[in-house]
């Protein structure tokens, strides 16, 4: 044994042994770095991290309530118009307490249009604000539209013809000159008021001799015959 280690041919045949080692050594070095990326041996591990953002409370808007539209109640009876000014032809009616929607009002806000026609603000308790507008066009309403029936508790009375030939003393179903006090009915209860010139309510009042209406030349003669003064 010791002759073939010291002889040339044991020598040659170490180195051989010694450069096969290496070889199979780095072999394995070049393996194991192909497995991890071919930069290096070592064993890495990446780890992704994402970032979270802030989380955003939403708060949702406050709801909008709808506005209400506007509408009139009748102080008294009222006419209906079709037009702003009581020189406009009445072509309705409207009761006390009586409530309808009001689409607008007259430049001077004083005359409210409504579905029907137009009517007095200063009888109007008005809930709302109206809008206003700058021009308008008068439509008259057709009169096959309007239908006015009295009610269950008014039956049209039979006309009476004064036999006088001066005053009024049992209510003059004409206007008569000097006979300028209106004695109307009220729809609902039938009550009796009559209104003198310069009354608040005097010239919105319509008499209607069918429903028992009358013209008075005084006073006495409209308390004679059961009605009372209107309190405006």
């Amino acid at each position: 044994m010791k002759k073939f280690f010291s002889s040339p041919i044991g020598v040659v045949g170490i180195l051989l042994v010694a450069c096969l080692g290496l070889a199979i050594l780095n072999n394995v070095g070049v393996n194991k770095s192909s497995i991890n990326g071919g930069t290096s041996t070592s064993n890495t591990f990446l780890v992704q991290t994402t970032k979270s953002s802030p989380t955003k409370n939403i708060v949702p808007a406050p709801s909008r309530s709808p506005t209400p539209l506007p509408y009139g109640c009748a102080k008294a009876p009222l006419n209906i118009r079709d037009g702003p000014g009581v020189q406009n032809s009445v072509v309705g009616y409207l009761n006390e307490g009586e409530c309808t929607l009001i689409i607008a009002l007259n430049p001077e806000k004083t005359w409210a249009n409504i579905d029907r026609g137009w009517v007095s603000m200063k009888y109007l308790s008005v809930v709302g604000m109206p809008i206003l507008i700058t021009k308008y066009t008068t439509v008259p309403t057709p009169k096959a539209t309007i239908t006015r029936l009295p009610s269950a508790t008014r039956v049209p009375t039979k006309v009476q013809t004064s036999t006088s030939t001066t005053g009024c003393p049992l209510g003059c179903t004409v206007h008569k000159a000097g006979c300028d006090i209106k004695g109307n009915k009220s729809i609902d209860s039938g009550e009796r008021i009559y209104h003198v010139p310069g009354g608040e309510y005097y010239n919105e009042t319509v008499i209607r001799p069918e429903y028992g209406e009358r013209w008075f030349c005084t006073e006495a003669e409209a308390i004679a015959n059961g009605w009372r003064k209107s309190k405006k």
